[in-house]
This record gives structure tokens, sequence and C-alpha cells, in this order.
């Protein structure tokens, strides 16, 4: 279980963001993440609102999974655009 000083900051960032995945923008679900932009181990306790924010689970896991390939190859975003792009396109009525 996470400390009372935890869940404190957890629905103070809550507040902060606006009750907002700060990734789509869409209102905070149950079971949402606050997201550690510093992932180092060390530094969790550093509780400063630049360094968090909230993500619902899905955006949480796509974040997290695009990171991986970011931080070596940040052209992977442009591809990823393209990608979506095309979608757009192909599935227009």
């Amino acid at each position: 279980m996470k400390s009372l000083v935890w869940k404190r900051w957890r629905y103070h960032l809550v507040d902060y963001y606006e009750n907002k995945d700060q990734l789509t923008l869409k209102p905070l679900r149950k079971g949402f993440n606050i997201h550690h932009l510093d992932m180092r181990e060390e530094n969790y306790q550093v509780l400063k609102e630049e360094r968090f924010r909230p993500l619902n689970s899905d955006s949480h896991d796509c974040v997290h999974f695009l990171y991986r390939y970011y931080k070596k190859d940040p052209f992977i975003i442009d591809r990823l655009r393209n990608i979506l792009d095309l979608m757009v396109k192909y599935n227009e009525d």
C-alpha cells in the first residue's frame, strides 16, 4: 500500500492537472496512473508537479512503450505519425 503522503500527492496532482489524462486530455478514469517523468527510483520522492503526469492506463502503457524506442531513436514519432496519417486517410468516408 502506498504511503499517506503519496496518496495526498496523487490527488493533489489530479487537481493540479484538472483531472485530465495528459496525453489524451480526456477525464481520468478509475485506476489512472501518476507517471514519473524521472524514472530513476532514487528520485521518486522528489515531489514537484512538473516531474509527474496523470495518465489513464492505456496512455501510461503507450508512453512506456514508445519511450523505450524514443530514447534511442526520436524519429519513431515521425514514423508513427506517418502511419496514423495514412490510417486517417484510408479510413475517411
